[in-house]
């Protein structure tokens, strides 16, 4: 595992946070494969190897962010990238279509496509993407070979996250050998992220599927000791892990859960607190306005 924190302060934020973050990721056990430029944006395609993740899949972390200026972040994972053609294959994927490749469970199946066209983010699905501005900001950002979280710019209590989530049981039995359960999406405390998460793929299902992703981190707090804010607070709190689940017209169920991600009663808490959960230490995003916040892994 890599974790880093600090301060970008750059006329161009999107190639300064990205080299920031290059030699984390290459801690973690990912290479870079591919950089790809569309437009007013550059892709940097990072491969996280079968031989080092806990799903022993290989997958791709596409970091997408504004070449020049101002701008966005986003990351993006893909089962298969193909730096020849610079095509990503089984990606996230939250449009309204209810179309469903039955070989693999995805939306697209063997068909590949431009980084900007069909997965998410694209131009009808800004909502993952975190706005960068060129004044001073603070990033933290922890990887391992399984998933990538990064909090930064514009949304204090906002984390990103690409990679394997934990699968349910119950979810891991119904999918069997088509599982690859890869995420990519926002997630705010307080409030459920519908259509700023996707999946790459929804076995069993084999149509019916509007592809929305909800990241639910919103619970009752009343009865809740909460965690004050202060990066000293050393009294129990409560931590509550952070469902994957499906939406419809009728509910899918639980995909499974955020790796190394916990939704946290809390007051006060200020984005970069940090707290002990299970004898290891995590860093908080702000509080939201429903007194809960997020906690992810940074050690």
């Amino acid at each position: 595992m890599a974790y880093i924190n600090g301060t970008v302060l750059d006329a161009n934020p999107g190639p300064a946070l990205h080299a920031l973050m290059a030699p984390a990721l290459t801690t973690a056990g990912f290479t870079l494969v591919d950089t790809v430029v569309i437009s007013t944006r550059t892709h940097k395609v990072w491969k996280s190897p079968a031989a080092s993740n806990v799903q022993n899949l290989d997958w791709y972390l596409d970091i997408g962010y504004t070449t020049t200026g101002a701008g966005t972040i986003a990351l993006v994972a893909f089962e298969m990238f193909d730096p020849a053609t610079d095509l990503g294959y089984r990606g996230p994927y939250t449009a309204s279509s209810a179309v469903i490749d039955p070989a693999t469970g995805s939306r697209y199946g063997a068909a590949g496509f431009a980084l900007e066209t069909n997965w998410l983010p694209n131009a009808g699905t800004a909502g993952i993407q975190t706005s960068l501005t060129t004044t001073a900001f603070a990033y933290w950002v922890s990887a391992t070979a399984d998933r990538v979280i990064l909090m930064c710019g514009g949304a204090p209590t906002v984390v990103m996250y690409a990679g394997f989530y934990s699968p349910d049981p119950l979810y891991a039995a119904k999918a069997g050998g088509l599982i690859y359960p890869l995420y990519a999406g926002k997630a705010a405390a307080g409030s459920s992220s519908t259509q700023s998460a996707a999946l790459t793929r929804v076995p069993p299902l084999t149509g019916g599927m509007n592809w929305q992703t909800t990241v639910e981190t919103s619970f009752s707090t009343a009865s809740l000791p909460q965690l004050p804010g202060s990066s000293t607070a050393a009294y129990p709190f409560v931590a509550v892990p952070v469902p994957v689940l499906g939406t419809n017209a009728v509910t899918l169920g639980r995909w499974g859960f955020l790796r190394d991600v916990y939704g946290v009663p809390s007051s006060g808490v200020i984005r970069g607190d940090t707290a002990t959960i299970g004898g290891a230490g995590y860093v908080l995003a702000s509080t939201s306005g429903s007194s809960n916040s997020l906690a992810f892994k940074a050690v």
